[in-house]
């Protein structure tokens, strides 16, 4: 799925770009913001509909602009990257930054991830593969369905797992566009140092069970909602919002174990 950009009815956006990398006009800087101010609301309406209420779309909107001009101050065509990809990045780096400020995540839901990562980590030592969702409940010594509760709980963590393991560097965000989980090889905005990280993320996607490693594909690459993965798996929307919870606990188990070797 794409998302669609605001047309430039006066000028092609590739004369606006020339003309801005010729003059770094003020004027022509904020066209191009008026002309890609879409992509900052469609990455911002992705992320927004699982928030809690208490979070402002505005101030979302606001932080995400902000990513676009510094995206359009940074961005060389000359680097043989599209603006879109580039942009993304900083976009939704912005938007993180500003819903860590929100501090979603209280103490005792941070503690829980952590017993829950504990567990899974155990378990994967113990199987040598990912374990399921009825072992990891037998292990935590809970239910299925209080299992499952607890995923719901645990649901904003999903914003920020990745990049708080990888300490701030938002360019290894998971995100469809600049590097998506099949294709980090083809960005050259990924550090070459991450080449361990790429590598130990990709065996973590390759090892989710069939339904996790579908539900990533499908909200990540695909870019569909969880309410539309839901008609695919034929689950639930909340559903859907679990089995993503428990994956990307599961990926960034494998995150902190490369960073910690």
């Amino acid at each position: 799925m794409e998302a669609t950009y605001t047309a430039v009815k006066t000028e092609k956006v590739e004369d606006l770009w020339k003309r801005f990398c010729e003059t770094k006009s003020d004027h022509l800087k904020e066209k191009l913001v008026l002309h890609y101010m879409s992509l900052v609301k469609y990455i911002t309406d992705s992320l927004f509909s699982h928030l809690p209420a208490h979070v402002s779309r505005e101030d979302l909107m606001g932080a995400g602009a902000l990513g676009l001009i510094d995206a359009i101050e940074r961005f060389e065509p000359d680097r043989q990257v599209k603006f879109e990809t580039f942009a993304y990045i900083r976009i939704r780096g912005a938007i993180l930054d500003e819903l860590r400020s929100y501090d979603l995540i209280p103490r005792s839901v941070r503690l829980k991830m952590r017993q829950l990562q504990k567990a899974i980590q155990d378990l994967e030592g113990q199987l040598k593969r990912s374990p399921t969702e009825v072992e990891i409940a037998k292990k935590l010594g809970i239910s299925i369905e209080s299992y499952r509760d607890l995923l719901k709980c645990l649901s904003p963590i999903r914003f920020f797992s990745l990049s708080t393991s990888l300490n701030g560097q938002g360019e290894f965000e998971m995100q469809k566009k600049a590097q998506s989980f099949g294709a980090f090889h083809d960005s050259p905005e990924l550090p070459t140092e991450n080449q361990e990280l790429k590598s130990a993320m990709l065996r973590a996607i390759q090892n989710l069970p069939k339904q996790e490693r579908l539900t990533i594909a499908l909200y990540y690459y695909e870019e569909m909602t969880m309410k539309e993965i839901g008609v695919v798996l034929k689950v639930s929307e909340s559903r859907v919002s679990q089995i993503h919870t428990q994956a990307i606990i599961k990926l960034r188990n494998a995150v902190e174990r490369t960073l910690n070797q």
